[in-house]
């Protein structure tokens, strides 16, 4: 009579921490499967991401080369004129888009100092200039 009594009682907290590892096991899938949605979502955001800054940078280059052509259309005192204006990084991308002829011709009419500082950074570029 003990032992059939000690046997109910075994099966009890048998069936107790069965259904209490079934009950985990159903948490851990359901929050398997969230954290898959999650990151499915990240990587859709990701390609979203990355196709917009690819868009950015098309923009960014076309308004470049736009930029270069403006500036080889001038004069060159009058280009040399507004690249002092402009900050350094962006004028020596547009000098780096010319011809070096133009680029050189255009840098005479340059305060020399800041000739001096556009034409090192052309040369640091790895752009070289466009013959």
């Amino acid at each position: 009579h003990n032992f059939v009594n000690h046997y109910i009682h075994l099966n009890l907290v048998y069936q107790l921490l069965m259904g209490q590892l079934q009950a985990r096991e159903r948490s851990l899938n359901a929050l398997e499967k969230s954290l898959d949605q999650r990151l499915d979502e990240m990587h859709k955001l990701e390609a979203s991401i990355k196709k917009m800054l690819e868009e950015a940078k098309g923009v960014r280059d076309e308004k470049l080369k736009h930029l270069v052509d403006v500036y080889s259309n001038m004069k060159a005192q009058q280009a040399a004129k507004v690249l002092e204006t402009l900050d350094e990084n962006l004028a020596v991308k547009i000098l780096s888009g010319m011809r070096g002829r133009q680029a050189g011709e255009i840098l005479t009419y340059v305060e020399p100092a800041r000739a001096a500082r556009l034409s090192e950074a052309l040369t640091n570029m790895q752009i070289p200039f466009k013959q």
